[in-house]
């Protein structure tokens, strides 16, 4: 199984940590200048969720809602309930966004996630084809469309929605690395090969897919490939499991000696 992309709806991109500090400055200073401008008390109360400061985040989320209930201000509420823990008032606040923003996908999307992490399988696949309804371009919704069918073991369907989802956007490495995972649950390895080299082309931080790489490799006889793969694994992260495991494997089947 591969994991969910996640409803973060906001103003902010994604930030590397280590400049959360200077944009917090810039944002509490455009407040002091500026104290109804919405987006930048959205963008703090964000700093504060990914900080981990729940309680100031919504704080800054409420400042923002008073000024102008956006869509965006709906959703941060949703997504610090679900790091509080708060599932049903997660839940509620996307109910909210969907129905103040009934041609806006992402509070669909933010409820497709919380259907298919309670279990709730139909209701998933119903919201998200609502968000692709929507925004028929929209990438993430097929992708977790796609990880709903593979939970379901639907696969041809998980494999035609990540397929959409690659030609929409062929530059989302997390997409090939789910249709990878499906091709090879198909048993289709080489294209699962291909899809795991595409991902890694994108990302090739992705060490999980090396993985699963190595071991697709290994399925379809390749077997100096995916130790040359295995081998390397090892020489950045000495102590990585899986690699040693899917190694050791190798040896029990005679593969390779154990020098």
């Amino acid at each position: 199984a591969f994991a969910l992309v996640l409803a973060t709806f906001g103003v902010l991109a994604t930030m590397q940590t280590g400049i959360w500090r200077d944009s917090e400055t810039l944002f509490r200073d455009v407040i002091k200048k500026q104290p109804d401008s919405v987006a930048a008390h959205l963008n703090l109360a964000i700093i504060d969720r990914e900080t981990g400061r729940l309680d100031e985040a919504l704080s800054e989320t409420r400042a923002a809602f008073a000024i102008e209930p956006r869509m965006e201000v709906y959703t941060n509420f949703a997504n610090i309930y679900k790091l509080r823990g708060q599932t049903d008032l997660a839940k509620a606040e996307y109910e909210k966004a969907a129905a103040a923003f009934p041609d806006k996908p992402e509070p669909q999307m933010g409820l497709g996630i919380i259907a298919q992490e309670q279990g709730r399988t139909e209701d998933a696949i119903a919201v998200y084809k609502r968000a692709i309804a929507l925004d028929p371009q929209f990438t993430a919704a097929y992708v977790n469309l796609g990880s709903t069918y593979e939970h379901a073991d639907r696969l041809a369907e998980a494999e035609a929605a990540l397929a959409k989802a690659m030609e929409i956007n062929p530059r989302f490495a997390d997409g090939w690395q789910a249709l990878g995972i499906v091709h090879e649950r198909e048993e289709k390895f080489a294209e699962a090969a291909a899809d795991y080299r595409k991902a890694l082309a994108l990302n090739p931080a992705m060490t999980d897919t090396l993985i699963s790489l190595a071991a697709v490799e290994l399925r379809q006889g390749h077997n100096g490939v995916a130790l040359d793969i295995l081998k390397g694994i090892l020489k950045t992260d000495p102590n990585n499991e899986a690699a040693k495991a899917l190694i050791n494997e190798m040896i029990k089947m005679g593969i390779i000696g154990t020098k």
